[in-house]
């Protein structure tokens, strides 16, 4: 399985847990819940057939990638966790722990994650829109329901305390 993955996939040997500078496991710092999710021993290559990649940013990369049983697309977050300090680790902890557990049709939703070699991989849906702007102009109907699918998320997000 996932003999057609990126680099980052073939330079990411799975590893169960990654540790801090402090001797702590960083798997259960992050988010123990989550982890345990993934001590079926699997790593994304197991799971997952990298396709391209989509974007990049400052802590990693985007990837479009297929569920290899299923043959569904999913984007795949890379997150170099080498890059980030100790408050941006909390910060990513928090945002994952909220995103796991969010469930609108309005926002992308995130399904698994693993750790291998420094990195995170989060598994969220794939939107293949693109962003709105490289869609201009819209309609006045267009431009309506977009301004009603934003604000049904919010209040959606309000509702959770978020």
């Amino acid at each position: 399985m996932g003999s057609n993955v990126s680099d980052c996939f073939q330079n990411a040997p799975c590893t169960d847990c990654l540790e801090t500078d402090s001797g702590q496991s960083l798997t259960y710092n992050i988010s123990g819940r989550l982890m345990r999710q993934r001590s079926d021993g699997l790593n994304v290559c197991d799971v997952y057939t990298f396709q391209q990649s989509i974007a990049s940013g400052s802590m990693g990369l985007v990837a479009k990638i297929v569920k290899t049983d299923t043959n569904v697309m999913y984007a795949l977050k890379t997150i170099h966790l080498e890059k980030l300090t100790d408050a941006i680790i909390q910060e990513l902890q928090n945002e994952i722990n909220i995103l796991m557990d969010l469930d609108h049709p309005n926002i992308i939703r995130a399904l698994d994650l693993f750790t291998q070699n420094h990195f995170f991989y989060l598994v969220m849906e794939l939107c293949n829109g693109g962003d709105l702007y490289t869609r201009l102009p819209y309609s006045e109907s267009q431009s309506a329901l977009i301004v009603n699918q934003v604000c049904s998320a919010v209040v959606y997000l309000h509702e959770k305390g978020i």
